[in-house]
């Protein structure tokens, strides 16, 4: 499923920032007004912009967790993961699919990495690996 914005990223980053997101899901992120309340701390750089306390822009656009735990999914070792991108604006780039710590926003093990994802069909196996890091609901 999708992860949106929802009231804990308003009240953490600001009403302003879910409104852009959810009026124009393609923007860059960097675009996004975040507020620089003490929740919502941002770290800008030319390079980087990261939420210190409540989340990562860059991870999942800055949805958080409380806002997204009704469609969470459930899955076993090694199971096969079939998904479907939907890509608004169709552009040729690299992508990668990982299973990421949220806590520390590490990637466990090795991203799934294509260099042209606009026409190509995925699988991923989670290895049991990972099961064992990702059994607290929230975690990856």
């Amino acid at each position: 499923p999708i992860q949106f914005p929802g009231p804990a990223m308003a009240r953490a980053c600001g009403q302003q920032a879910v409104n852009t997101i959810l009026t124009d899901g393609t923007m860059p992120i960097e675009s996004v007004p975040f507020s620089s309340s003490a929740s919502c701390k941002i770290a800008a750089s030319l390079e980087v912009l990261r939420l210190e306390l409540q989340g990562n822009p860059f991870l999942c656009r800055g949805a958080l967790f409380a806002d997204n735990a009704s469609p969470l999914q459930r899955f076993t070792p090694c199971q096969r993961i079939l998904f479907k991108t939907s890509i608004p604006i169709p552009h040729e780039g690299p992508c990668n699919v990982s299973v990421v710590n949220t806590a520390t926003n590490t990637i466990f093990g090795q991203p799934l990495m294509f260099n042209s994802y606009a026409d190509e069909r995925l699988a991923k196996s989670i290895t049991p690996l990972f099961a064992s890091r990702c059994r607290e609901v929230g975690k990856c």
